[in-house]
């Protein structure tokens, strides 16, 4: 198994508790997944809560093929995860999450042909700011 650093797994389990403090998860509701080699990434286990994460629920997988590679089970959406980082080499992290107001809309048991919801709160904004535009 590929060795992977304290500072990564620190820093994941920073990501994962920034993203409950902006609101944008819901007990189990997200996942997040960063690249960190070529070949691997971390991803959080399934029945995990970003706001509650160890370092005992990040998986560490192959991106080429999905493999675990440390016997945690990865989130659920974990194919989602492994096909945007294998095929846009230019993408290191992938962050999945429900809105609240995704969550109601999909709960409404109404039949949406056609459904676009358009909205990122400030402090969404500014966390991705933050993560992305450093100086």
């Amino acid at each position: 198994m590929m060795h992977i650093s304290e500072k990564h797994l620190e820093e994941f389990v920073t990501a994962c508790y920034r993203v409950a403090s902006y609101g944008l998860v819901r007990s189990s509701s997200g996942n997040l997944s960063c690249r960190v080699s070529e070949e691997h990434l971390l991803i959080t286990a399934t029945r995990s809560w970003m706001g509650e994460l160890t370092r005992d629920q990040i998986a560490i997988c192959r991106i080429s093929d999905g493999a675990v590679l440390n016997e945690k089970k990865p989130s659920a959406e974990n194919g989602f995860h492994f096909g945007i980082l294998h095929e846009r080499s230019d993408v290191n992290v992938v962050l999945h999450f429900q809105s609240p107001c995704a969550t109601a809309v999909a709960c409404s048991g109404r039949d949406y042909n056609n459904f676009s919801i358009q909205f990122l709160s400030q402090s969404a904004i500014d966390y991705l700011r933050s993560m992305y535009l450093k100086s």
